[in-house]
C-alpha cells in the first residue's frame, strides 16, 4: 500500500492505495507461503496449526490445499499419508 496525504476542509487525511510495481512491463510476482506454527509432533485427532502468509492481501478468497503425511516409524515402516481438507483463507 502507498500512503498519500490529502487536504480537505476538515484538514489533512491519510489515504492508502494499492501499488503494483512493474519491472520491464510485468507486475511483481506475489509470494505466498504456508508454515507449521510449531515443529512439535501431533497425534491423530489433535489439531495442527498452520500460518498462511501473502506479501499482499489477495483480492478474493485464497484457496489453500495441504497434504500431510506421517513420519516413518522407528522400524522404518512408512505410514499412509493423510489428506488435509481444502480451506479458504
Amino acid at each position: 500500500m502507498t500512503s498519500y496525504r490529502i487536504w480537505n476542509s476538515s484538514g489533512w487525511l491519510s489515504v492508502q492505495y494499492p501499488l503494483q510495481i512493474k519491472i520491464n512491463g510485468r507486475p511483481k510476482k506475489r509470494s505466498i507461503s504456508i508454515a507449521a506454527k510449531s515443529t512439535a509432533a501431533v497425534t491423530e485427532g489433535t489439531d495442527a496449526v498452520f500460518t498462511v502468509t501473502a506479501d499482499a492481501a489477495p483480492a478474493a478468497d485464497l484457496p489453500v490445499s495441504l497434504t500431510v503425511a506421517d513420519a516413518p516409524t522407528a522400524g522404518g515402516e512408512r505410514q499412509h499419508p493423510a489428506q488435509g481438507s481444502g480451506q479458504r483463507a
